[in-house]
């Protein structure tokens, strides 16, 4: 896929420093399980418990020392009140910063100041309306937090989100996203990273980028590459990376990690960073839901596809095909008894029954299509495909029956219902699944469009192919040969 052209400001180096110098408005923290259950002090929200003082009011007492007179007092001085008027000051301080950029359109700024209000929409790329608040505060906080590095990208990301169907059709007509992500791209190809405390920053620059490409140009894999190689250094040295990451910047490192990782899977190229084991255990993820553990294991099948496509190019070296045998047995026992550790929690978190389903759904899904790859890094395309097709068949019959359930598909399922299909010889099953495809990869039509076309590529090449000749190594030189779109 193409990248987002770059600006005439591609030379200017970026040399990006930041603080975050306040607290209660400052990206809150991750939400995780812990010993079967949410810990009420570290949420996606971000929000702390505060101590409300009683306040005893004398039944007899009236006018200004009455009940109706107290408890407006009270109202006015509880702490989500307190709350909201800080927001509210901290949201007029940061209109006034943006108003500062004289490059800014009166539209780039209408765009700005329809994020800070929250008018957007984003439950289509979150599990639901539970993270729903929490992704929305992400943007205000990152752009006060670093305006100077966020504001372009965070301005293309706009045009997509934004609720009032007017602004966005009048963005779109005049190119806005497109113009500030070329910006944006800029910047992120010539960003310093400081030191780690940076990273959520860059992790939510990264992913706004994205969130752009994949609407549009296409070039998700090498976006995601480039923003993790900005921080893998510092993942790979700091053992206390992720518990130094803000919930947002967490989110948005799992999501660039899994749109790296399933294409790495239907490429076979190895994913950036591997997440240590047990740093995800417990987390309750507004993108990946209770499934992020298992990038680690994904990131392992990824590996092994490597591995195994050139031991197959060396056809003498018998002693290491007996090696990645053994490590793919130890690969898939590991996720066959693998389970999140936060289901309990799950259950009696504060989820909605859509959600519980969805979040569930994913976990199902994810740890099913990883088994479906290694079973066809051992058994080629046509041959032996019994348990394939039955794998196949239930995971399409699930990724439906979540749809009909809830009204909706979930992040990170899109390739995963493309792997699975790719078993299905039946000509009507194929047809139904191609119908149904956008309603499970609902989050960018382009990326459905995508999808689609390598569907038909691959069924195309298996049927030529007469049977027993594609492993899941090859599928990358059926669908792109040498190079490819993406």
């Amino acid at each position: 896929m193409g990248h987002v052209p770059a600006s005439s400001r591609a030379g200017a180096s970026v040399q990006f420093t930041m603080n975050h110098p306040y607290s209660t408005s400052s990206p809150g923290k991750p939400r995780w399980a812990t010993r079967n259950r949410l810990s009420p002090e570290r949420t996606e929200d971000g929000l702390y418990q505060a101590n409300n003082k009683k306040e005893y009011v004398s039944a007899s007492d009236h006018g200004h020392n009455g009940p109706a007179a107290a408890a407006a007092h009270r109202a006015a001085n509880s702490p989500v009140n307190a709350v909201a008027v800080l927001q509210q000051s901290r949201r007029q301080d940061l209109y006034q910063s943006i108003t500062l950029f004289p490059e800014l359109s009166s539209l780039e700024l209408c765009l700005l100041e329809s994020m800070l209000h929250k008018q957007i929409e984003v439950d289509r790329y979150i599990i639901g309306p539970s993270f729903r608040e929490r992704h929305q505060q992400a943007f205000v906080d990152y752009l006060q937090s670093g305006m100077t590095l966020v504001k372009d990208a965070f301005i293309a990301c706009m045009v997509l989100l934004v609720e009032n169907p007017q602004i966005r059709k009048l963005a779109q007509d005049q190119h806005v996203g497109h113009k500030r992500a070329a910006n944006a791209l800029a910047s992120l190809r010539h960003l310093e990273v400081s030191g780690s405390d940076n990273s959520s920053a860059v992790l939510m620059l990264g992913i706004a980028i994205v969130t752009f490409a994949s609407h549009h140009s296409g070039g998700e894999l090498p976006l995601c590459r480039h923003t993790l190689d900005l921080v893998k250094r510092f993942h790979d040295n700091e053992p206390t990376f992720i518990k130094q990451l803000s919930c947002d910047g967490i989110s948005a490192l799992n999501c660039l990690l899994a749109t790296e990782t399933f294409i790495c899977l239907l490429r076979g190229h190895v994913p950036s960073i591997r997440i240590r084991e047990g740093d995800f255990d417990g987390l309750v993820d507004r993108f990946m839901g209770v499934s992020a553990p298992l990038l680690t294991h994904l990131y392992d099948v990824c590996q092994l596809i490597e591995l195994i496509r050139r031991s197959r190019r060396e056809s003498n070296n018998s002693h290491l095909r007996a090696r990645l045998r053994t490590r793919l047995k130890t690969v898939e026992q590991t996720l066959r008894v693998w389970q999140p550790m936060s289901l309990e929690s799950l259950r009696e978190g504060n989820f909605t029954p859509t959600e519980i389903t969805l979040m569930l759904t994913q976990v199902m899904v994810l740890r099913q299509t990883a088994l479906i790859v290694l079973y066809r890094l051992q058994h080629a395309f046509g041959t032996h495909d019994g348990r394939a097709i039955a794998m196949s068949r239930y995971l399409v019959r699930e990724l439906h029956s979540m749809v009909r359930l809830t009204g909706r598909s979930a992040p990170c399922l899109d390739f995963p219902y493309l792997f699975a299909c790719f078993e299905l010889v039946d000509r009507w099953e194929r047809e139904a699944a191609l119908c149904n495809l956008h309603l499970v990869a609902e989050f960018s039509p382009r990326t459905a469009d995508d999808l689609k076309t390598w569907l038909v590529s691959f069924w195309t090449a298996r049927d030529n192919s007469g049977g027993g000749s594609i492993y899941w190594d090859d599928i990358e030189s059926h669908l792109f040969g040498t190079g490819g779109r993406m």
